[in-house]
């Protein structure tokens, strides 16, 4: 049977490799129970060795020593599948709603919700009717740093832009 400490510590360990992993993908990563989970998580934030953000209807976890704020924000667009879709077809160009949501291909509720988050996040800007990243800069740095922690396609999709 593994100590306490043992848990913690890979529970710590599958949040600093997946920096912005959700609690459920956690839960079948580790193979923990819920409530067992639920307890180590509570008990290394109060230890401050990690940091946990809502995110609509997941709570996201990131490493209690790394990362901006800004860093955990993008984190967290590009594991949100519609605002990554966003993301992903700003860090090509600049592009106007309408051409943006036809070549996303998300519902317009969905892309505006996805559009709204962005925007209040200060992922995205608008600028009349074009929408443009805030920096694509700052994208690029997280997804380079962050690149193991993503579906290796996504991360390599966005790494052959550079290419």
């Amino acid at each position: 049977m593994r100590t306490d400490s043992s848990v913690r510590e890979d529970i710590s360990e599958a949040i600093r490799k997946n920096p912005g992993i959700h609690f459920r993908e956690l839960q079948r990563m580790l193979g923990l129970a819920v409530g067992q989970l639920e307890y180590h998580l509570y008990r290394l934030e109060v230890e401050g060795r990690i940091f946990s953000r809502q995110d609509g209807r997941y709570r996201r976890y990131f490493p209690g020593d790394e990362g901006t704020q800004r860093e955990r924000t993008v984190l967290i667009a590009l594991r949100n599948p519609d605002a990554r879709k966003i993301v992903q077809a700003l860090f090509r160009q600049d592009m106007s709603t309408e051409v943006l949501r036809a070549f996303t291909g998300l519902r317009r509720k969905r892309f505006e919700g996805a559009l709204a988050w962005l925007r209040e996040n200060g992922v995205v800007t608008l600028d009349g009717d074009t929408a443009r990243l805030s920096s694509r800069e700052e994208v690029s740095r997280v997804i380079t740093r962050y690149r193991e922690s993503f579906i290796g396609t996504l991360a390599d999709n966005f790494l052959s832009l550079f290419d």
